[in-house]
């Protein structure tokens, strides 16, 4: 009886879609790094295995290129843009910007936050010694000066 039940499981896993076994003529399944029989134990890593990504796309899980228009004082830089990355560091994320003066990368010197909580600044340099302050107005909006 445990022949005709181990036949019939043998016989509904093999009509999945998929790759046969060539020792027992089972379906291999998606190890690790291999496909596998899990009937035999014969490993196949001449097939690379396809990696089903999720289609959840956030801040946390990819790198988001934000353009960020100038909101200083200077009328002479009104119509400049900027780019900042967001990267996972930690368990928060860091804003890695593009130096719009001379397209260099910039770090994070020193961050800042005024006495009022909604309003908040980062400051980033670049080799060249070009400062750049990251700021959110009131709405959540992105805007450099």
């Amino acid at each position: 009886m445990n022949e005709a039940a181990g036949t019939a499981n043998r016989s509904t896993v093999a009509g999945l879609p998929g790759i046969d076994c060539p020792r027992c003529t089972a379906r291999l399944f998606e190890n690790y790094d291999e496909m596998l029989c899990v009937h035999c134990g014969y490993a196949d890593y001449s097939r690379p295995v396809r990696r089903q990504t999720t289609g959840t796309r956030n801040a946390l899980n990819t790198a988001t290129l934000w353009i960020v228009r100038y909101v200083g004082d200077s009328p002479s830089l009104a119509n400049n843009l900027m780019q900042v990355r967001t990267e996972r560091s930690g368990y928060c994320i860091a804003y890695k910007a593009t130096c719009p003066y001379c397209k260099s990368a910039m770090s994070q010197s020193s961050r800042r936050s005024s006495r009022r909580i909604e309003k908040r600044e980062e400051r980033h340099r670049c080799d060249y010694g070009h400062i750049v302050t990251l700021t959110w107005d009131g709405d959540g909006n992105l805007g450099w000066k």
